[in-house]
This record gives C-alpha cells, structure tokens and sequence, in this order.
C-alpha cells in the first residue's frame, strides 16, 4: 500500500505561457513523495539545494527581447538557430558568473541532438556546476508521461506512483530557453505582472523557485528523467521535464545516460599490456583476467578482459587510486583521490565525492552487486555510498594505521576495510575472518580483495605477501 503526501515546502511547477492571445488556466502539481523508499540516504552525501539567486538574473544578452509585445519572439521558436543557442548559453553563463560558479560549454553536436537530450544535457551542467550529483538517466517511460504533460499543456504527473518525483512545464521553446527561465527568472519581479512565475505570487511565496528547485532536487537517492516538447499555438511550443526517484519500484529501461554523455566528450584511450605504476586491480566477474590500473588512468587487461577505455593521456585533477567492475564485466569504475568517479563500458555514473571537502583522500571503491552501485572508502575510514547502502564506517574513529582498501561481499550485502597494518573492518553480513593487525610484516599491507564465493578474502602486502582468510 502507497500513500501520497506533498513535502512540507509546497512546490509548485508552473510556468506561464507566453503566447500572446492564448488565455489559458494551469493546473500547478506539488512535488509528490511517498511513503516507502528503497534505502535510507547516507546523511554525510545530501544536504540541501543549493541556494536561490536572492533576485532574477536578466539574461545578458537578451536573447528574446520581444517577448512581451505582442510577437513571437524569434529565439523562441524550435529549434533555435545556431546564434539564438549561442546567445542563451552566454546569458546562462552570465548567470553563473553572478552566482559566481564556473561557466559550462556543450558539445559541438548539441544543437542535433534530440530535445529530451539536450534538455538532460542542460539540467545535468546546471546540478553538477553547482556540486550536486548528475541525473543517472533517461528513460522511456519518464519520456512519454513527459510527453503527455506537454500535450497537454502543464506539469506532467503520474497515476498512482510509488516512487518520489517532480516536474516543471514551460509555455515557450526548448531546452536553453527553458534553462534560463527555470534556473533564473523565475523568482518574484516586483509585481505580479512582471512575473513569469505564477506560482510567486509575493517575494515571499512558496512556489518562488520552484521550477529551480525541481531541477537541483536531492532528495537521497539516485534520480531519472524525462523531458519532452510539443507544438502549442502562436509559435511556441510545450517543454516539460520530470525527475524522479530510482528504487527497486521506479520504471528503468535507460535510453540515454550521464555516461554515455561523458564517454561522448572524448574518446577513450586505448588500454595496454602492462601498467608502470598500478594501484588497483578489479577480476572479470564473468569471463577471467581482469583490469590493472594505474595512478594516470592508464589500464592494463590481462587474461582476455575487454578494454573498455582508459583515462590515459587525459589531464586528472588528481591520482587514481582504485578500479571495480560492473557486476556483469562490461565495464569498471575508476576512482581518483579526491573522489572523483570515472565510468567506463556500461557501468553507470552514480554520483561521487569529487568537488566535495573530504577530511582525508580516497583510497578504494568497491561495487555493489545488488543495486549496480558503488563505495568510496577514505583513508579515515569514511564511506561514501552511491546507489548503494551505507552499512557503517570508521570515520571519526581512532585508526592504528590509515584505511588503504576495501572489498564487498558479491551479494552487496556488506563490506570490509583494510589498514596498511594489517587489521580488518568489517560491515553488514561481511564477517570477519581474520587479519594481520598486530602482527609483523615485511612491508605495509596495500589492499585486499573478497573471494568470489564471499566465503573469504586476501591481505595483499607491498612485498608481494598474501595473507588468506
């Protein structure tokens, strides 16, 4: 049994309509949430959205001057020309200059690209400017109650969810004109009429910002997304958008990922036979070998693994330090000191710590089978989770020696760490067998790995030593 219920910030969604001589009454929906989630969110990940503009950002430059006299402005028909896309894009960087976050650019094909994606493409610049963790993806039914928000012209909703979303509908054109409207003129503009909003009725109404809101939403766990645009009157077109929850009860089926997007920027570097510098190993879960990686990204098959890229040759903010696979082998995550993930293959960017303050550097990731997602651990001890259940951690805990490892259990019901003295961690349904810890060792340990039935793991030392459990 579900129930629904609106959060306690009442968050409406509409945006007027700008077509001169169209008269029409829309319908506002609340951002719905419901009772029964998949997981509790890990605490230490999400906090609030990011802060409101204190007043509209005008766009500089003006990108569709005429909007209130009477015609249709030219930068809102669909699709926009090269120069009207052009000129968004500046004022949507001008904005970011006022709230003093680092511009964005798009990819030199975004203009082809189909509207859901670029829309996707835009939301997920403006989250992951901002530090909030990108939408993992689109899919095709999100796509389609999109779809029927826009034909009929307001918020799209779903029947009898059982999942948490959101939505936003915008009487105009497409993806960047819809950005600039929704992330900074859609507070209060000094009177009701000059307000494009009309759900801030006052400075101080709830539904100021709301469409912003909606797109920088964090509610704890993984979202999706739909996005859709339709034909209206006068010129202009419906362009709806709708977010919402990933659990085990949320339509999946992705038509389009963050990943994808990311592996499109840049081709990935071909992998090699060997590695200089390794720091990470990860096993094919399926056909055997595995991947070595090394502090620049570069990676090494071994035993027929597929190469699936590498971050070799690219510039990195900071050093790798660890690799996990897919749990079906058709792909691997890479992770960087300071958090940041890299996803390759298929596996799926969930999110990470990179851009975040981190009391102590990352160290190691692990997969989580069940749900596709990952760990960071850090050298203190702290576990960040994505797409993934937090089981515990020894952050803020007194150490003999830092955390240099982590491995989970293959049913992603638990977890373990390592100390470079050897001593052991564990967590949920991972038992301790055992460790190294106050005895001595040749050489400090430098990580571990589970065995493949989960009844086991491996200390290994710098020396080469294994040490069976």
């Amino acid at each position: 049994m579900t129930w629904k219920r609106t959060f306690s910030r009442l968050l409406t969604v509409g945006l007027f309509a700008f077509a001169v001589g169209v008269s029409c009454s829309f319908a506002s929906p609340t951002r719905h949430q419901f009772a029964m989630k998949a997981s509790v969110p890990n605490a230490s990940l999400y906090g609030p959205e990011p802060p409101n503009p204190s007043a509209n950002i005008p766009p500089i430059p003006d990108f569709a001057p005429s909007i209130y006299y009477g015609s249709t402005p030219p930068c809102y028909v669909h699709p926009a020309s090269q120069s009207c896309d052009t000129m968004a894009l500046e004022a949507i960087n001008h904005a970011h200059a006022v709230e003093g976050i680092p511009p964005i650019s798009l990819p030199a094909d975004y203009a082809t690209l189909p509207e859901p994606i670029q829309q996707f493409i835009i939301v997920n610049l403006e989250r992951t400017s901002r530090g909030e963790p990108p939408i993992v993806g689109i899919t095709a039914y999100l796509d389609s109650v999109a779809l029927s928000g826009a034909t009929a012209h307001t918020d799209p909703e779903i029947l009898y969810p059982t999942f948490s979303y959101t939505s936003n509908w915008f009487g105009g054109s497409g993806a960047l004109s819809a950005d600039s409207m929704y992330m900074y003129e859609d507070g209060w503009a000094g009177s009701v009429s000059a307000t494009q909003n009309l759900a801030c009725t006052s400075p101080t109404a709830q539904g100021c910002w709301g469409h912003r809101e909606n797109i920088l939403w964090n509610p704890g766990l993984p979202l999706t997304f739909g996005a859709a645009i339709t034909p209206w009157a006068n010129g202009y077109w419906n362009s709806t958008q709708i977010f919402a929850e990933t659990t085990p009860s949320s339509p999946s089926g992705y038509v389009y990922t963050w990943a994808q997007y990311l592996n499109s920027l840049a081709p990935s570097a071909q992998c090699s036979s060997s590695i200089s510098t390794a720091v990470g190993a990860a096993p094919d879960p399926i056909g055997g070998g595995g991947w070595i990686v090394g502090s620049n990204g570069s990676i090494a098959t071994t035993g027929g693994a597929p190469c699936y890229g590498s971050l070799a040759g690219q510039s990195l903010n900071a050093p790798i330090v660890g690799i996990a696979a897919t749990p079906d082998g058709k792909g691997y995550w890479l992770v960087a000191s300071d958090g940041g993930v890299f996803a390759f293959g298929d596996a799926t960017f969930y999110g990470s710590m990179g851009g975040k303050p981190l009391n102590k550097p990352i160290v190691g990731m692990a997969a989580d089978s069940a749900t596709g997602g990952y760990w960071e651990v850090a050298s203190d001890g702290g576990i960040f989770s994505f797409n993934a259940p937090f089981f515990g951690s020894m952050g803020g805990k007194p150490l003999n020696k830092p955390i240099v490892g982590m491995d989970a259990l293959g049913n992603g019901q638990g977890y373990r760490f390592v100390a470079s003295d050897g001593g052991v961690f564990d967590f949920g349904a991972a038992g301790f067998l055992g460790s190294m810890g106050g005895h001595s060792l040749p050489a400090p340990v430098v990580g571990m790995a589970a065995a493949p039935d989960g009844k086991g793991y491996w200390l290994v030392g710098g020396s080469g030593a294994v040490y069976s459990y």
